[in-house]
């Protein structure tokens, strides 16, 4: 290649260097919710099992409050089934949605926790006092299986609070009733007992009534007398601060739906969800200016795994001078998306107790106002769909990317044009991964770009390639650095297949784990590329890039990715040391050094903030703070315990051991013919997807990410070794 065409080529690479580093500058802030309404004085919290979406359509009285009220569609995810010596513990689907919510964390538990029954009754009293140290209360309600859930509970991966919403309230002297159970002819289900309920097993005052009554097309022959419990609600509503109310009949329907017909199916809802209706008419009725109105689901009597089934679940939070809006959690970060851990914090907050519910709860819910929430509502449910709908694109790009690597892999040995077909194969992973983003977003002009950010970088390495200059196709592969800043300005990835699902009720982060790996290779591939022109500007622009990167990634206005931030760091210390001479490496060490104390600083400042400002980050300082090393064991076996599940069960580990595989493959074939075996840029994307799999609870996504970026320079680096028959000059070294 001549020296005009070596200038304009290396004057294009600076180019689109500098403006992908500028591109990550910006991004859309999470939506803020409107100043809170003053605390209610009491609270209806109204349980409707196996409510979904739809139903809120044909309910006339739920929908008229909804509309008057804020809403959200809430996920009624579970724990998982607790593995101990003897097999796992026996979970009931819908028995742990009641559980989950009263404690604040996804919590599992079989159908013994429904045994909850009142002080007065003396034969289950005596029973208690044969197993139970602790003396019953003159009043109130009991469950003798607490102590073995909280158990349980701890032997979770995430630790459970059983009863800490029930102890909260007794503190705080808040009076608790519960109208209406869910029993049937043959077992007691009382489950909606367990907010009340603290870590003892008691709810010492607290009252509990209803029943049911015999009516053959009601699911188990049974129905609540509607009347007699609205009256119920009435006389509960002037006598305590918390009211809890069981419709009944829908929990019921969850427990008989797998054994009864179809058309009996149909026939046994419509008459459950009516009558669920007409509680909430009466309930309504019945509300005092000052109480609010809380109607939900605690979830469904279905594997949340099945593909199909709906875990969203209409929340609406009406009265007290709520607006009419959208309610918004800081577990989510998303506007009209909560999840059913949260309703435990916000039913403390509610009643003036979250100050004593204790460290590690959720943050509690906000309205925002807005004119048409069910519209809005409406545009939430039909993006969670079309999620669903998209998810198996994800899986396409994983093993579609695993074969290239292969592919790329066989080819990288032989002669200098097979070489180079193969470091340009290694191209592709990142450039589908960039298209799956685009074509599975339902903004075109997002996607337009994408797409063509990503075709432009194929096409600039295969101009390279034909080039025959390795170095100058890296550089011009920085265009897909900038596609990603820029989805994200234009919001394309909150709808987009292998981002956080609005169904699965996950927090969403500006740039979650799937999409922040990748960028984090992305800018480290960059950096690196920067720096290989020898320039010192090139290496200081490296430099500055990675910080900038870290900083779009940690940012809570940006990112909000604490893990991620934490992979650009490491990337940031691992550049640092290799692109200074080997004579400044000290010096390097000081800088790292220097950087490691501020993120500390940072992270401590972070706690120091009010409890509802704190990150994560925040939260784990000061739990480390209060706990000592036992909260960063427990943080670290978190994480160890959900990768390792990954390992087992998610496409994710495929790749990230195909990109492993194929980088020591390809560091063996250019330390065979002479060249580097670890670049810069590789010993860069080293550090970032090793931080990542280790700092993110859903590593083993980000790592596998980030590891096709690093295939592909470890590819590049075996295309270019001096030894591989290219008449191109060789590379030089990345210092």
């Amino acid at each position: 290649m001549n020296s005009v065409a070596q200038r304009f080529a290396r004057g294009l690479g600076g180019f689109l260097i500098a403006a992908a580093m500028l591109s990550q500058g910006a991004a859309a802030g999470p939506v803020r919710a409107a100043p809170n309404a003053p605390a209610p004085k009491r609270v209806a919290l109204v349980l409707i099992a196996g409510l979904t979406f739809d139903d809120l359509q044909q309910m006339p009285a739920l929908r008229d409050v909804a509309r008057k009220g804020s809403t959200a569609l809430m996920s009624t995810r579970t724990g998982r089934a607790i593995e101990t010596p003897f097999g796992e513990q026996v979970a009931d689907p819908l028995s742990s949605g009641y559980l989950t919510m009263a404690a604040g964390a996804r919590a599992s538990g079989g159908s013994e926790i429904a045994g909850v029954f009142s002080v007065q009754d003396r034969a289950r009293a005596q029973l208690w006092s044969a197993y139970q140290r602790d003396a019953l209360p003159e009043t109130g309600l009991a469950a003798p299986w607490m102590g073995a859930a909280a158990t349980q509970a701890r032997a979770a991966p995430y630790e459970v609070p059983i009863g800490a919403l029930g102890k909260a309230l007794r503190e705080g002297g808040i009076a608790c009733e519960i109208v209406g159970v869910a029993d049937t002819p043959d077992d007691v289900h009382r489950e909606a007992a367990l907010f009340a309920l603290g870590p003892d097993g008691l709810a010492p005052g607290a009252r509990m009534s209803g029943g049911y009554v015999s009516y053959e097309q009601y699911p188990f022959g049974v129905r609540t007398p509607v009347e007699e419990l609205g009256g119920s609600v009435r006389q509960a509503l002037a006598r305590a601060r918390f009211v809890v109310i069981e419709t009944g009949d829908a929990a019921r329907y969850e427990r008989c739906k797998t054994d009864a017909l179809p058309a009996a199916r149909t026939r046994m809802r419509k008459l459950a969800l009516d009558a669920a209706d007409a509680i909430v008419r009466e309930t309504e009725r019945a509300l005092p200016a000052d109480a609010l109105l809380v109607v939900t689901s605690p979830g469904q009597l279905s594997d949340p795994d099945a593909a199909g089934a709906d875990r969203l679940s209409p929340l609406i939070v009406y009265g007290a001078g709520t607006p009419a809006g959208l309610l918004i959690s800081a577990s989510t970060r998303r506007a009209g998306v909560v999840a059913n851990t949260d309703i435990s914090a916000s039913l403390a907050s509610w009643l003036g107790v979250l100050d004593r519910l204790g460290p590690g709860h959720a943050q509690a819910i906000e309205a925002a106002a807005h004119p048409e929430p069910l519209a809005l509502l409406k545009d939430v449910h039909s993006a969670a769909a079309y999620q669903d709908r998209t998810q198996p694109a994800i899986y396409a790009l994983v093993y579609g990317a695993c074969a290239f690597i292969l592919f790329a892999c066989v080819m990288l040995p032989g002669a200098a044009a097979i070489s180079r077909a193969g470091a340009s194969l290694a191209l592709a992973p990142p450039a589908a991964f960039l298209a799956v983003l685009a074509v599975t977003n339902p903004q075109p002009s997002a996607a337009a770009l994408a797409c063509g950010m990503a075709v432009a970088a194929l096409t600039a390495a295969a101009i390279a390639f034909a080039l025959r200059r390795v170095w100058t196709g890296e550089i011009l592969a920085a265009l897909a650095v900038a596609a990603i800043p820029a989805a994200l300005l234009l919001d394309i990835l909150p709808r987009a297949a292998g981002s956080y699902t609005i169904q699965g009720g996950a927090r969403y982060y500006g740039i979650g784990n799937e999409y922040g790996g990748f960028f984090v290779g992305a800018a480290s591939f960059l950096a690196a590329s920067a720096a290989v022109q020898r320039h010192r500007w090139g290496r200081r622009l490296g430099l500055a890039g990675l910080a900038a990167a870290a900083l779009f990634c940690g940012a809570p206005a940006l990112g909000a990715n604490a893990g991620v931030m934490l992979g650009a760091l490491a990337a940031c210390a691992a550049y640092t040391v290799l692109a200074l001479p080997k004579g400044q490496r000290g010096r390097a060490i000081q800088i790292v050094a220097i950087g490691a104390v501020l993120v500390a600083a940072v992270a401590v400042g972070d706690s120091l903030r009010p409890p509802e400002q704190q990150s994560h980050v925040g939260r784990a300082v000061n739990a480390i703070a209060r706990q000592g090393p036992e909260a960063a064991f427990q943080i670290i076996a978190r994480k160890a315990d959900l990768n390792l599940m990954l390992l087992g069960h998610s496409p994710w580990s495929v790749l990230l051991a195909a990109s492993v595989a194929g980088t020591l493959l390809a560091g063996h074939l250019a330390g065979r013919r002479g060249g580097e075996t670890c670049s810069l840029r590789e010993g860069t994307l080293w550090a970032a997807a090793l931080a990542l799999l280790m700092l993110n609870d859903s590593g083993v996504l980000a790592a596998g990410a980030c590891g096709i970026w690093l295939f592909a320079s470890s590819a590049a680096d075996a295309a270019g070794a001096p030894g591989s028959g290219s008449d191109a000059a060789p590379r030089p070294p990345g210092k």
